[in-house]
């Protein structure tokens, strides 16, 4: 007789729950067992690979039933990554659950306690979106294919290979993106020439000099924001790339739509590169020119990725503008190309405002101050992209960058070469520094402790900063009454001075205010981080070990944004009347009046702007503290009762990753 619908239904379901208590057996009899288990560890290592080789032969023989049953077996139609992350988001609904408002229903809890339960739920919940955001990085799953493409390149691809295989093994997600990054530079048949810079630096316009074409949107005010790259083409023609929809062709003449500040504000359309492509004799063998937004305009939504542009490219050009002075931003850009295994340059723009004879004093100073605050010499060039000056910029660009399309591929190889060695002893590090405190299982219980405590103090300190930082950005939202207010007094101090205009009055006090709110929210930040280099001294050595080299906590400085100021403030225009009121409050309360009435509306604006950018800004440097704190901190927070079989592992992939020719298989 043949089986019913239900008669399969009730089998499929009872082999499916003998599945799952397989599933519990398999977790049991592991030695990688939740801290939570009911079950004492007794079984030997042999006992416990005899364990799985059975579970493994009864689902053998349960689907061996199902087909003789002519039972079909479920379809799997949830992927794993999906179904992980989904049990994560679900982790993180239950431990906001947590809060001491919710364990105040279950009896007293005093103030301190609450505190530290706060501390830790926060210290749990960066753990979790860490493995989230692990499993959202689906391009590094395909990093082994791409390798495989590329085994024809004279480059150790073996190391290469080794070194994936141990940051995807032991979990060194923070590693990821700087591998994505070499694989991208191998790929890629062209050198990549990035320039960077303040807002109004001169970017764009010394581009456009060197290309021969007025392709990029040049301005006063924040322009670029997103990364453009320009590379050789047969004909004019741009493709945008965008992060939720299909590439687009379009139009040179269109770009500033889609790449400007004033086209795309806050990059509102989602564009994450432009590529130009021009006739451009100087674009030749694969020489390629990207053009980034400005340092103080990175917190625009698309602007950030000119800081995430940094290990991309081969030469970091960085403009200083010879009318202003080397600044804290310039140095933090030619510190992290350094770090990135990035040959740094130096261009000191607008030369054409310095007279002749003080340029090489400017430029001395200039190579002097990167020299004493980063104990490296940097090339520095003078260039200009008016009058006669103009031609700097041309000789500079035929005799230093000229030279690099001939060696596109072996430069490229090079950079790549310099990145994974970074890679390869930043590993090494953390392995090392693994072992150390894992060799004995005393040494780690005396490790684990502190570092735990220092991790809670470091969490409360970072969600303290964030409630202040809250505030600041509120400030900067609220910034269109006190600039009302100082703008009013400034015109009346300076009653019927022609130089002064309403405008004028409005836009200095504006940017004044937006200083003020900008100092603050700077000194938040490095407080904060000073605070967390502090705790991080507390973490004691192992005994009889020397503690392991602190590496520096960055603040993120570089994407502190400055407020737009509206262009209509040009134009703004106050009755005549009130330059002949008397002087006193009266008249000062007459113009800050007006001031409302024309301004207020436009100024409220770039306030909740300005704010907002902050706002991001704040969160996205917090998020980076607090990830650089967990490189240096996860290491040591291991669990107590650590595997000798992972502690073996751990030797070996050390053993490979400081001898690579012994490794198997080596030898290319």
């Amino acid at each position: 007789m043949e089986l019913g619908e239900n008669h399969r239904r009730m089998l499929r379901s009872t082999l499916h729950h003998i599945d799952d208590l397989l599933t519990q057996v398999e977790t049991v009899a592991a030695d990688a067992r939740s801290p939570f288990s009911e079950t004492v560890q007794d079984l030997s290592p042999a006992e416990r690979r005899g364990v799985a080789e059975h579970v493994a032969s009864i689902r053998g023989r349960m689907v061996e039933a199902l087909r003789a049953l002519d039972i079909p077996l479920p379809q799997a139609t949830t992927g794993a990554a999906w179904a992980i992350r989904t049990a994560l988001a679900h982790a993180e609904i239950a431990l906001a659950d947590a809060t001491p408002a919710c364990l105040r229903g279950y009896g007293p809890l005093a103030d301190a306690t609450a505190a530290e339960v706060v501390a830790i739920g926060a210290d749990l919940q960066r753990s979790l979106r860490r493995l989230d955001a692990w499993l959202a990085r689906g391009a590094a799953r395909d990093l082994g294919a791409r390798l495989q493409r590329l085994s024809r390149l004279p480059f150790d691809l073996d190391l290469l290979r080794t070194v994936h295989e141990v940051v995807s093994s032991s979990g060194l997600v923070e590693y990821q993106g700087a591998l994505e990054a070499i694989v991208e530079r191998l790929e890629a048949d062209t050198v990549e020439v990035a320039f960077f810079g303040r807002i109004s630096s001169g970017k764009s316009s010394l581009l456009n000099l060197l290309v021969g074409e007025a392709v990029l949107p040049v301005g006063v005010t924040p322009v670029t924001a997103v990364p453009t790259r320009i590379e050789s083409g047969s004909a004019a023609g741009a493709t945008l790339r965008f992060a939720d929809g299909p590439d687009q062709e379009i139009p040179v003449d269109r770009l500033a739509e889609f790449v400007s500040e004033r086209g795309n504000p806050g990059n509102a359309q989602r564009v994450l590169r432009a590529s130009v492509r021009l006739p451009s004799p100087r674009l030749r063998g694969g020489l390629v020119l990207v053009d980034t937004p400005g340092v103080g305009a990175l917190a625009t939504a698309g602007a950030r990725a000119s800081y995430h542009y940094l290990p991309r490219c081969d030469l970091g050009v960085v403009l200083v503008d010879a009318a202003g002075s080397l600044s804290p931003e310039d140095l933090d850009l030619l510190r992290l190309l350094l770090e990135s295994g990035i040959e740094p340059t130096v261009l000191v723009s607008k030369i054409d405002l310095v007279a002749e004879a003080e340029r090489p004093e400017l430029q001395a100073y200039v190579r002097a101050e990167i020299a004493r605050n980063l104990a490296v010499e940097v090339p520095v060039h003078p260039v200009s992209t008016v009058g006669p000056d103009a031609a700097l910029a041309g000789s500079w660009f035929e005799r230093e960058l000229a030279p690099l399309a001939d060696q596109g591929r072996s430069r490229g190889l090079a950079t790549a070469g310099r990145k994974l060695e970074a890679v390869r002893e930043g590993v090494i590090a953390r392995l090392q520094s693994t072992l150390d405190r894992q060799d004995a299982a005393t040494a780690s219980d005396a490790a684990a402790r502190p570092a735990d405590a220092v991790a809670r103090r470091a969490e409360a300190a970072l969600r303290e900063t964030e409630k202040r930082m809250r505030v600041v950005a509120d400030s900067a939202r609220a910034i269109g009454s006190p600039v009302v207010a100082r703008s009013a007094a400034a015109l009346a101090r300076r009653r019927g001075e022609p130089s002064l205009r309403p405008g004028t009055a409005v836009r200095e006090a504006l940017r004044d205010t937006a200083r003020e709110v900008r100092v603050r929210a700077c000194d938040e930040l490095t407080t904060v981080r000073d605070r967390l280099r502090d705790l991080l001294a507390y973490v004691p050595a192992d005994p009889g070990r020397p503690a392991p080299p602190v590496e520096a906590l960055d603040a993120d400085l570089l994407g502190l944004p400055e407020v737009v100021v509206p262009g209509a403030l040009d134009t703004l225009e106050l009755r005549p009347a009130w330059w002949a009121r008397p002087f006193g409050r009266g008249r000062e309360r007459s113009l800050a009046r007006q001031l409302q009435a024309r301004a207020g509306r436009l100024l409220e604006a770039a306030g909740h702007e300005f704010g907002n950018r902050l706002d991001v800004w704040s969160r996205e440097a917090i998020a980076r503290l607090a990830e650089q704190l967990a490189a240096q901190l996860e290491p040591l927070r291991a669990p107590t009762r650590s595997r000798v079989e992972d502690l073996d592992a751990v030797r070996a992939d050390l053993a490979r990753l400081r001898h690579p020719s012994d490794a198997p298989g080596s030898g290319s």
